[in-house]
């Protein structure tokens, strides 16, 4: 296998990194760029589904709950009800783990960095070139 086109599908493939802590979505989006994922983030709940009408198409988005201006439950029910927007897979990240219904997707904070990278390939790996396999 050429890892090399691997990686080059993989790229093609968007997340978004909805987190208010700037150091934080920082070393998520490095992390996610140096597994080959195109990445972009924002900072709160608003400034995401800007993104997300105007330039976003992503394979996943991480969303942070406790945000200024617009939190994430606030920004997942928007985007329930945008038939655009609601067809985007989200995983929550919360140090909150209680809040959620037990089909929630969702990982704990602290998280594991590999577990992240892991959930995310679920989500985001096309497989490799030619393979027909997809996700």
């Amino acid at each position: 296998m050429d890892v090399r086109r691997v990686d080059h599908k993989r790229s093609l493939r968007r997340v978004l990194v909805v987190e208010d802590d700037g150091a934080l979505r920082s070393a998520i989006c490095t992390a996610l760029d140096d597994a080959g994922y195109r990445v972009q983030g924002a900072g709160d709940g608003r400034d995401a589904l800007e993104l997300l009408r105007h330039e976003s198409q992503p394979c996943l988005i991480l969303l942070d709950l406790m945000m200024p201006r617009m939190n994430g439950w606030e920004m997942y029910e928007r985007m329930q009800a945008d038939p655009r927007l609601s067809r985007y897979p989200v995983l929550f990240i919360s140090a909150f783990p209680a809040s959620f219904a037990p089909t929630t997707r969702f990982i704990p904070k602290p998280f594991d960095l590999d577990k992240l990278l892991s959930v995310v390939a679920e989500h985001c790996w096309d497989g490799p070139p030619d393979s027909g396999i997809s996700h």
